[in-house]
């Protein structure tokens, strides 16, 4: 009995040894990877020439009702338009606006540098309220007859989306900025079967929407630095500056033990997870120019498999933290991609749409087809986002949309939510 005691003591320290001998090997962290391609120039702004501070001004001074689901309704049209209701709200939020239009009649858009997963972040709930608050606008100067100011504030909308786009700030600020951007767009597209417009409010409208930025360029250069971001994370986790909970928008304190396991070398690797999400990155940011079809999938960390066994030999695996840290800070960026293609497709619609408008204008008729549209109105031949394909213009119907929104694959159902009807003859 003794005997096989101390043989199966033996057999375990042997087995304890050789995983503390694997451990020690398998668990050596790589070289520091090299970024610095990852790592972009931030551009200098004189403060005369940024919209932030009046921003920053007319996000605090907002005063929006507590309960606002009428508001909500009332703008997707759910609701009855209340223009005493709508009135109020403008007049309490007069200094708000007056800010707004400073900060946008700015040459630039830029927030202080967010360094780190913990810094924190831009009241960009207070971003989409103001952006709320031209869409209220707009439509109450539709309501009253005041076309040119109707336009002025949707192309407002427009421009807030933009500057958020390209202020260099965080991924959450592009997204942000994309959604204002395309709620313009959608305002536009509801203005332009308005009664009494004219050629001149028409060409102003093509001339803005034709000097708009590529949302790839504010993509490309989010992304950068939402890198940036989760790279000082990882040697802030590393260094226990930072707490594992933090990761998930917890407490940015220590977690205890958790973090004590999560700092052991076999278990983290800092420099292992940065290489792997550099890589990973490159690809996002090669990703940013190019239609959605053509866009490489990138390498994601592997997820653990279904049932205890996989889970169990995930965690057992070299730089367990590391691979599901990368998991919980890339966000759904699929999202985001298709995103930016509706963006861009729904751009190109809606200038086809100002140069159908502008030929029943100046002819008294629709044009059959977009080839056929009068020169002097025409914008130029629009690609969807997705394929890069002309659109397909229904003319009986008053319908444009992407190609692909007629048949089937990963984004003809994106692109049939961003089909347009015009509303005009």
């Amino acid at each position: 009995m003794k005997k096989l005691f101390l043989g199966c003591s033996i057999f375990l320290a042997i087995i304890v040894v050789a995983m503390t001998i694997a451990m020690v090997i398998l668990g050596k962290d790589d070289a520091s990877p090299e970024d610095s391609d990852l790592w972009p120039a931030r551009r200098e702004i004189t403060s005369e020439n940024n919209g932030h501070s009046s921003l920053v001004a007319a996000a605090k001074g907002l005063d929006w009702p507590e309960e606002d689901r009428w508001l909500s309704e009332m703008l997707e049209g759910k609701r009855d338009w209340d223009s005493q209701q709508v009135q109020l709200v403008l007049d309490k939020n007069a200094e708000p606006l007056s800010q707004l239009e400073a900060a946008l009649a700015k040459e630039d858009l830029q927030f202080p540098m967010i360094e780190r997963l913990n810094d924190p972040l831009p009241d960009f709930r207070a971003f989409m309220q103001l952006g709320n608050l031209l869409r209220i606008r707009s439509l109450a100067s539709h309501q009253s007859g005041n076309l040119e100011a109707a336009f002025e504030d949707a192309l407002r909308l427009v421009a807030l989306g933009e500057k958020l786009e390209q202020s260099e700030s965080s991924l959450i600020t592009y997204v942000v900025g994309s959604s204002g951007r395309q709620r313009g767009f959608d305002l536009l597209v509801k203005l332009l079967g308005s009664d009494g417009l004219d050629l001149r409010l028409l060409k102003r409208c093509q001339v803005a929407l034709g000097n708009l930025k590529k949302a790839s360029r504010g993509l490309e250069i989010a992304l950068a630095i939402e890198y940036g971001m989760v790279s000082r994370g990882i040697d802030d986790l590393a260094s226990g500056k930072l707490g594992l909970n933090a990761i998930q928008g917890g407490d940015d304190k220590e977690g205890g033990a958790l973090d004590r396991i999560g700092a052991m070398p076999y278990v983290f690797m800092p420099n292992r997870t940065k290489r792997q999400l550099a890589n990973t990155f490159r690809t996002f940011i090669k990703n940013a120019p190019k239609l959605c079809s053509a866009m490489e999938k990138p390498s994601l960390p592997p997820m653990p498999k279904p049932g205890f066994v996989g889970q169990f030999a995930y965690l057992l695996a070299p730089n367990p933290v590391g691979r599901v840290l990368a998991s919980i800070v890339l966000p759904g960026f699929e999202h985001v991609f298709t995103e930016k293609c509706a963006e861009e497709t729904l751009l190109a619609e809606l200038l086809t749409a100002t140069s159908l408008r502008c030929h029943q204008l100046k002819t008294g008729t629709m044009a059959p087809s977009v080839t056929e549209i009068d020169p002097e109105c025409s914008t130029g031949e629009a690609l969807d986002g997705f394929e890069g394909k002309p659109l397909h213009y229904d003319a009986a119907q008053g319908k444009l949309q992407a190609a692909i929104a007629e048949g089937e694959g990963k984004y003809a159902e994106k692109a049939r939510t961003m089909a347009i009807e015009l509303g005009f003859p």
